[in-house]
């Protein structure tokens, strides 16, 4: 049998993830660009994946699918249309593969700085070393896109042979690093955080949190707790426990982090 559920799953996928997420975020320098060529190139080509994407999906949602279309083309019917085909020429297997090496840079950077708590107001250098004449390439050519998706206020492409004059290796705890296939990237700390002041943040809720750990197990050592509390009261308290405890450990790796 056919499982008629999987297309419009991955077609959705593709619309949100693929185009929406990542593809229109890409090209958003190039959408409001002064240049009136690059910006009338890039909105034939989201109208082209939008109005395909349509398509595609109109066998499983034709109502609201008719509706979008008809947004574009009036007294037009997307049931009429020809269901789109697939075309070799625009099967662009490497440069998919570049893409995604640049995705798994900007998802690292990205996850990093929410884990820091950064805000993306603040701007930090990024200096990449390379290993290959390759992944030069691709970060050369991707490089207004990392600066607008990574937030950065300059980056550095440099040879991994150079990296002493760039990197102070004495004090390397002043960098968050990322490694990647043939690539290293160095975040200035001091760009992103004061060290200090978040040293002493880190400090407070080490602090805060082991007083709510030993408040919860004082509960569950209490008998007279144990023995009167609901079940659910308990089980909660206990929850608690291993919530704090977890934390505590984060809160004190991130701490060996920045002393280090």
């Amino acid at each position: 049998g056919y499982d008629l559920g999987v297309p419009p799953g991955k077609i959705q996928k593709f619309i949100w993830e693929d185009f929406c997420d990542w593809y229109i975020e890409y090209v958003k320098n190039r959408i409001y660009s002064e240049n009136e060529v690059v910006k009338q190139n890039v909105n034939i080509v989201l109208t082209y994946i939008l109005i395909n994407s349509i398509k595609l999906l109109h066998p499983f949602a034709p109502f609201v699918t008719e509706e979008i279309y008809n947004l574009f083309f009036e007294n037009s019917f997307l049931i009429t249309e020809k269901y789109p085909e697939y075309f070799e020429k625009f099967d662009f297997k490497n440069e998919i593969n570049d893409i995604e090496y640049v995705k798994n840079i900007i998802y690292s950077v990205r996850g990093k700085r929410k884990e820091l708590d950064i805000s993306n107001k603040r701007k930090s250098e990024m200096i990449f070393v390379y290993k290959s004449a390759k992944v030069k390439n691709i970060v050369e050519k991707s490089k207004k896109h990392l600066e607008n998706m990574c937030f950065a206020s300059e980056i550095k492409i440099v040879d991994d042979k150079v990296l002493k004059e760039y990197i102070d290796f004495n004090n390397l705890s002043n960098y968050i690093q990322f490694v990647f296939e043939d690539l290293e990237l160095y975040i200035p700390y001091g760009d992103l955080v004061d060290v200090k002041v978040e040293i002493e943040n880190i400090k407070k809720e080490i602090e805060r949190n082991d007083f709510e750990l030993k408040r919860a197990e004082n509960m569950i050592n209490n008998k007279n707790f144990i023995s009167k509390a609901p079940p659910d009261k308990v089980k909660s308290e206990q929850e608690k426990i291993i919530k704090y405890k977890n934390i505590i450990k984060n809160l004190q790796e991130k701490l060996k982090m920045m002393t280090n």
